[in-house]
């Protein structure tokens, strides 16, 4: 076991790194052979913490410990950098893997030039694979850019892509800039949350590698975490931690200053070893300064020195003194003036436009909502135009609710669609929509338990 870990625990999905449960395995299997065998974009969703970094880091493992991906020639974006890849960014990142120069070269040439780098690359059994982090944060030409390089061309110069998302990036999708997304197939797959027996599984897994007696998740506790965090993993561990914190002394072996001396006495140690010697240098800077001190000697003073100056005495002040008179008062002084002051205007903070009323029930309903339930995000877009212009369009007349959060710094609107007891029946209900809308904008499922959060960020900000 880790040492960083051990130090702060229920910090990743798993103390291995990776939390595997059958469908996340079916996923990950299907994923390597889509890769290998598919000249189609994959794109894996899920929302923020369901573990969307975490099966793309198992992913790059496999792909470098396992003969069957051996042959990829791997390119990654990780989500630090993502909203950084400008155009320029994307391909200084992808030429540089080939040994090419992009100063003082024109845009289209430098395309030209990775088409063909990837068309060598692929006729002698390598195929270049993209894996992007969070790709709903790219910059919309830079996204535009790398779905053409995967999409458009001879099929021998595309990159292989895979992206990792949030599902708003579905949404993106639908703008009439990324009609090629629509004319071309996207092999789209979900992060399923875990289940209650696999939350239990999971708690255990971290639990096992920190306690060897007293563990404090007992199965009531592992079923309201559950409850809570409807399984998804980042949600698990907030509370799971929040609940060892909350426990005085349940961590004591890692994080207090006397479990942690204790795992490492060396530490301990070296600081009084230090601490003793720095205080030897200064006694011993002081005491030579004591006895290398000169002596003063003892002269007697003679009779000069001995006879006292005469006091001086104050000079008489009546004569030759200056005498300062006070000015003569006058009978009616003017008031000072008053300076007037301009009233100052305060800052005017920049307010979102309100949302338009229409047939939807608002932020109020949903947050009267159950947050255990889901609901069905349907579209997400910039511009409250096109949300009234896509309901007009699919005779959206009911089931409605709307709210506006925010989304690279500008002003988002999300309109969704039913309120279902649970994801299955979520999930049902989408193929109910019409089929025009599926393929338009990818509806998912979203508990309200996310809705509430998004919410209180923005209203916090």
């Amino acid at each position: 076991m880790s040492e960083s870990y051990l130090s702060r625990p229920f910090s990743r999905q798993s103390p291995s790194g990776f939390f595997s449960t059958p469908k996340l395995s079916q996923r990950l299997t299907l994923i390597l052979h889509l890769i290998n065998h598919s000249d189609c974009v994959l794109l894996v969703m899920g929302e923020k913490g369901y573990g969307k970094t975490t099966l793309m880091e198992k992913i790059i493992q496999q792909s470098k410990a396992h003969t069957d991906q051996a042959h990829w020639k791997l390119f990654h974006l990780s989500h630090e950098s993502v909203s950084l890849a400008s155009q320029k960014n994307l391909l200084t990142t992808l030429l540089s893997a080939f040994g090419e120069q992009i100063e003082g070269r024109q845009h289209v040439e430098l395309i030209n030039t990775l088409r063909g780098h990837v068309a060598n690359t692929r006729y002698n059994a390598q195929l270049p694979v993209l894996i992007i982090d969070d790709a709903h944060m790219l910059p919309l030409e830079t996204l535009h850019l790398l779905l053409k390089l995967a999409m458009t061309g001879d099929l021998s110069t595309r990159l292989r892509v895979l992206l990792f998302a949030e599902p708003q990036i579905t949404s993106i999708f639908a703008a009439p800039e990324f009609e090629m997304v629509r004319n071309n197939l996207i092999h789209t797959l979900d992060i399923p949350p875990f289940n209650a027996q696999q939350t239990a599984a999971y708690i255990q897994l971290h639990a096992s590698a920190i306690f060897e007696k007293n563990n404090p998740f007992s199965p009531e506790v592992m079923a309201q975490i559950y409850h809570e965090s409807q399984g998804v993993p980042a949600r698990i561990n907030h509370i799971a931690l929040a609940l060892l914190k909350k426990k005085h002394g349940v961590l004591n072996e890692y994080t207090t200053l006397g479990g942690w001396l204790k795992k490492y006495p060396q530490v301990l140690k070296w600081f009084f070893g230090l601490l003793f010697f720095a205080l030897v240098v200064f006694i011993s800077y002081q005491l030579k300064n004591y006895l290398w001190q000169k002596p003063i000697e003892n002269k007697p003073l003679s009779q000069e020195e001995i006879e006292l100056e005469p006091v001086l005495q104050p000079p008489d002040d009546t004569q030759n003194s200056v005498v300062f008179q006070n000015p003569p008062l006058m009978d009616n002084p003017p008031e000072p003036e008053t300076p007037i002051e301009k009233p100052v205007e305060p800052l005017q903070t920049p307010q979102p436009p309100p949302i338009e009323t229409g047939n939807w029930h608002d932020i109020t309903w949903l947050h009267q909502q159950p947050p255990e339930h889901y609901t069905i995000q349907i579209l997400g877009s910039h511009e409250m135009a096109r949300v009234n212009k896509f309901i007009a369009q699919y005779q959206l007349k009911q089931h409605l609710a709307l709210f506006q959060t925010q989304y690279k710094n500008r002003t988002w609107f999300v309109l969704l669609y039913g309120n279902y007891p649970d994801r299955n029946t979520a999930i049902r209900a989408i193929n109910n929509l019409p089929v025009d809308l599926r393929k338009a904008t990818q509806p998912w499922t979203r508990s309200f338990a996310s809705i509430h959060s998004e919410i209180k960020v923005i209203r916090e900000k």
